[in-house]
């Protein structure tokens, strides 16, 4: 195996511009062990991005280009808004190290780890705060352009994210090997690191640490006060300093007396906002530093980081929590210390901040007075420790030390080590696992802050949805500290799988299969197991342990009006989790239509030929039966078969019947009986298992419960009908004589039936969610109203990256409230597969009536 024998550059047709501009210098200990392969993306991945934002920083007046080289802004600019953007280009920095190491491969086979060089938080910025970065240029062209990305390679496939991992893209979230802000849940591959930090002298090269008898301020504070926690802090802090005596205060206690405090609202001016330049110097000359908690549960993220490179002592806010250590810097019950802060194994994050428990935020000036009581020796241990770690925290942009992208490099190892232990030993069974996000906006009060805005009273801050292998799943409940749910039950996980549980088949060889759900609970330490007894499983935690947020009633009264709701004066907020995991169905044999054992058309035209292909009608119901009159299996399948052998004698067909109830819609409203499957989300599992299993199917039909239950509805739509209409659809596909020789092609049908009637009122809706959820173009209609069904050639799917249609499955949320809106994901999805060229060999062949 060859190596390459110096730092190999990017090729000059891709990997060009700014982002090779003035590398770093390597530190070569940091890549010993891993191969890397770079595709060679075009540079709107990266560098066109960096230039985007240095271009917006210099109109704003800023003195600095993005993460290129180390630089301290001598003005803001515009109210500071490029300042904040630096803190998401930690990505920046990791890309430029890891193209300078020496273990470049050329040849993909070599490789331990491909990177993919697309800077996705800078992207995501650039286009505004949308939901699960929806607008991100780079999305809707990525993962054709990874062309080694596959199921035996995915999980070594490296994608930066260096933002809040709920903020990435849904197709970065499932990635098995990410890097972002976190927080992280468990999983091996999901490596959370440091803000970017870019300012000259907090490079490790420059830093001069400023002795504490040198330093003259007590408390330094800049900060929105966007939610009750920072309000609390604020308040404290500006009481402590009316009530203090600065000189009696030092003979006192040994420590400068003085408080600094900067309360900036989000709409401030220029002429209101200190120089990042001003506040740097500030926070070099303070002894303690409060960092309230912010959005997410990074210890009031970048100003954490920045405090605490500064010299400067980070006074932290502790929550009980019901997760891990059950300490969170962040909210009551949510994410831990060593899920939220990079590399927990490495440093010992509660040993470098001073932690203040949150019920001291009730009592006069409890915050600063339980700082100032602090023992002396205790603060000179933790800046010691401080001063020890202090280059891990941050990206050098030098280079040529240990940093953060040295403790990266080896997470990395570890990482992919232990992903790949788990396919090579392994079962082949994946796992996607949801975790519901919701969100409060709430009114603050207008003396909080001028422009302080709504507070964002997030659920958690975990991802919405990842993926793993079976035998690395963690099952949430062991995750949680059972004493926190004040002697609630412990919920084992619940499994989920459809079976063919009857089967009518008629003289003619066609057969109808009742697909019914089975649920059971999983014995207590057997969960992997189960889950690793199928290729697939997608579980979601229906019930998750939300954080509570603190919240002011009747914010826009005066003093005497508002009321606050605190967390801590509530002893048990949350139930246990509540997981259940729907694998695979299993799905009925069929045999192939060129198999001698299939029966041969006994009437018609066609009789005495052999069935040339195989069709799979795929419907749903709600506790039909199996056999009887009107509205059973048996009466469905006769229905469908006298209109079918009319129309194609020669194409052979079954009946897939699942059972779903989901809640039947009834004169009186809405019925609550169900069994909890989705219709929508059990036709995407069943195609999904279909092509996953190579089944014998040469075409699907895919048909609402709505149009075969009645048979006869308002509409006079029967089997008989959507058969001729199929008919009608099929002839009229471009190169249709390939029906002839019982080839099918590569097809996909919106069957209207009715011309201009739609199920689904709004016209846009089909490519509506699928844009929002997985950041692509829609390739179907954008005019197209949701069809009545749809048929889908199976060839469509074969050989096809399955991300897609996996990820739209697994994220199981509030698209699929009802069947209607997951059938148009279904369809967009498949509309995509219809028109990428990269697909199969026939292109542009998909159409909609």
């Amino acid at each position: 195996m060859v190596y390459a024998q110096k730092p190999a550059l990017p090729s000059p047709e891709a990997l060009n511009g700014s982002i090779v501009h003035a590398l770093p210098a390597p530190r070569l200990a940091d890549y010993e062990g891993l191969r890397l392969f770079v595709y060679d993306l075009p540079r709107s991945f990266h560098s066109d991005l960096v230039d985007e934002m240095t271009s917006g920083a210099h109109e704003m007046g800023s003195n600095c280009d993005f993460m290129l080289t180390a630089c301290t802004e001598v003005r803001a600019g515009q109210g500071g808004k490029f300042s904040t953007a630096r803190q998401w280009g930690a990505e920046v920095v990791i890309l430029r190290k890891l193209l300078l190491s020496p273990f470049r491969v050329e040849d993909p086979s070599q490789a331990d780890i491909f990177v993919v060089p697309y800077l996705i938080a800078v992207d995501c910025r650039l286009r505004g705060h949308y939901p699960r970065c929806i607008r991100a240029r780079g999305m809707p062209s990525l993962m054709k352009r990874l062309v080694h990305f596959n199921a035996a390679t995915r999980h070594r496939h490296l994608f930066l994210g260096t933002a809040d991992i709920h903020s990435l893209p849904i197709l970065v979230q499932v990635q098995p090997l990410v890097v972002s802000y976190g927080a992280m849940r468990g999983s091996p591959g999901h490596i959370v690191v440091p803000p970017s930090v870019a300012e000259a002298e907090l490079q490790p090269s420059r830093f001069e640490d400023v002795p504490l008898s040198e330093r003259d301020i007590l408390f330094f504070l800049v900060q929105t006060p966007n939610n009750v926690v920072r309000w609390f802090v604020q308040e404290q802090l500006i009481m402590f300093a009316e009530a203090m005596d600065e000189n009696t205060f030092t003979a006192r206690y040994g420590l400068p007396g003085t408080v600094k405090l900067h309360v900036l609202s989000r709409d401030a001016h220029d002429d209101k906002v200190p120089t990042p330049m001003e506040l740097l110097d500030e926070m070099k000359r303070s002894v303690f530093c409060p960092a309230p908690p912010a959005e997410n549960s990074a210890g009031g993220t970048k100003r954490f980081f920045d405090v605490l490179l500064a010299g400067c002592i980070p006074v932290v806010v502790t929550f009980p929590t019901v997760w891990g250590s059950g300490v969170s810097w962040w909210r009551r019950d949510g994410a831990p210390v060593e899920w939220s802060l990079p590399f927990p194994d490495r440093i010992d994050w509660r040993r470098l901040a001073l932690e203040v428990p949150v019920e001291l935020l009730q009592s006069h000036l409890g915050l600063p007075n339980a700082v100032i009581r602090t023992a002396r020796s205790v603060i000179e241990d933790k800046r010691k420790y401080l001063m020890e770690v202090r280059n891990l925290l941050l990206f050098d942009m030098a280079g040529g030390v240990e940093d953060a992208f040295s403790l990266l490099m080896a997470e990395l190892r570890r990482a992919v080590q232990q992903l790949s232990a788990a396919e090579a030993h392994g079962s082949e069974s994946h796992v996607y696992t949801v975790t519901p996000r919701g969100i409060q906006f709430r009114d603050l009060p207008e003396d909080f802050g001028s422009g302080v805005g709504r507070e964002k009273a997030w659920d958690h801050t975990f991802g919405e949805v990842e993926y793993g292998h079976a035998d690395l799943w963690r099952f949430p409940l062991n995750d949680m500290r059972h004493e926190g749910f004040g002697g609630a039950p412990m919920y084992r996980l619940r499994l989920e799988m459809f079976f063919t549980s009857s089967i009518v088949k008629n003289p003619y060889g066609n057969a109808a299969y009742l697909q019914s759900l089975l649920t059971f609970a999983v014995p207590e330490g057997t969960e992997n197991t189960a889950l690793a007894r199928s290729s697939l499983a997608f579980c979601t935690l229906s019930v998750v342990p939300f954080a509570c947020h603190d919240m002011v009633l009747n914010p826009d009264g005066d003093n005497n009006d508002r009321e606050l709701m605190l967390c801590q004066q509530t002893e048990v907020l949350n139930r246990p989790t509540n997981s259940t995991c729907r694998v695979l169905p299993e799905l009925p044999q069929v045999l192939p239509a060129s198999s001698p054992s299939v029966a041969t058309v006994l009437t018609g035209e066609a009789a005495g030929k052999k069935y040339v292909a195989h069709w799979e009608i795929v419907t749903w119901s709600c506790s039909i039966q199996v056999q009887g009159g009107m509205g059973s299996v048996e009466s469905l399948l006769h229905a469908w078969e006298k209109s079918w052998n009319n129309r194609f004698a020669n194409y052979s067909f079954d009946v897939i019947v699942y059972d779903v109830c989901e809640g039947v819609q009834t004169p009186q409203g809405k019925d609550a009986k169900g069994n909890g499957a989705e219709a929508s989300l059990v036709m995407m599992e069943h195609l999904l298992t279909s092509t996953m299993r190579n089944r014998a199917v040469d075409a699907f039909y895919f048909v609402p419960d709505q149009w075969t239950t009645p048979w006869v509805t308002a509409w006079g739509f029967t089997p008989q009908h959507l058969v001729n209409v199929l008919d009608e659809m099929l002839r009229i596909i471009p190169g249709g004589e390939v029906l002839e020789r019982g080839e099918l092609g590569r097809f996909l049908m919106a069957v209207d039936g009715v011309k201009d009637m739609s199920i689904d009122g709004r016209e846009d809706r089909v490519c509506e969610q699928y844009e929002k959820l997985v950041n692509m173009e829609c390739m179907a209609t954008r005019q197209m109203k949701a069809p009545q069904s749809f048929a889908v050639s199976a060839s469509l799917l074969r050989g096809a990256n399955l991300l897609e249609l996996e990820t739209i499955i697994g994220f199981r949320n509030s698209h699929y409230k009802t069947w209607r809106s997951g059938f148009n994901l279904f369809i967009a999805t498949l509309a995509r597969f219809a028109n990428n060229t990269e697909v199969g060999s026939s292109p542009d062949l998909g159409m909609f009536a």
